[in-house]
């Protein structure tokens, strides 16, 4: 059985670690990588949070979440490590994000999944996201959603 996953909060003595993880190409294609900026903004706005998910001592996904201003609707990127993926990873760190409590309460969350990236709709599927918007957006995007007071 796996470790159970740890969602600690990011720091900026993560992002080294972190950011080593963008020298794979297909995970550089698909987000950006973290920036001292980005960490900047995460740590200033309201409703603005990001996680490394650890199994373990090691990191294995990062995670930023992100509520509106009445923490009602979110929406949310992960990025699973490269050397961790195949072991359900991906799954298992939404699952345990969508049952966090300060996450439960909200009535949706939404995630938008370039419309190629077969790994990560069968992931959010698995999770238990539907598919709100199968044509994709200008930016090729499909939209999922959940309501995890539903759940």
């Amino acid at each position: 059985m796996p470790d159970p996953l740890r969602f600690d909060p990011l720091c900026a003595a993560d992002l080294p670690t972190i950011a080593a993880w963008w020298t794979d190409p297909w995970l550089r294609r698909r987000l950006e990588a973290p920036t001292t900026e980005w960490l900047e903004y995460v740590e200033e706005t309201d409703g603005v949070q990001a996680w490394v998910v650890r199994e373990g001592d090691e990191a294995v996904a990062v995670i930023q979440f992100e509520a509106d201003s009445e923490w009602t609707t979110a929406t949310f990127d992960i990025a699973v490590c490269p050397t961790a993926r195949g072991r359900g990873i991906g799954v298992r760190a939404i699952t345990a994000l969508l049952d966090r409590p300060d996450v439960r309460g909200l009535a949706r969350i939404e995630v938008d999944v370039e419309h190629d990236n077969v790994a990560a709709r069968r992931t959010v599927e698995k999770a238990g996201f539907v598919l709100a918007r199968a044509r994709p957006d200008a930016e090729g995007f499909v939209a999922y959603l959940i309501q995890p007071t539903g759940r």
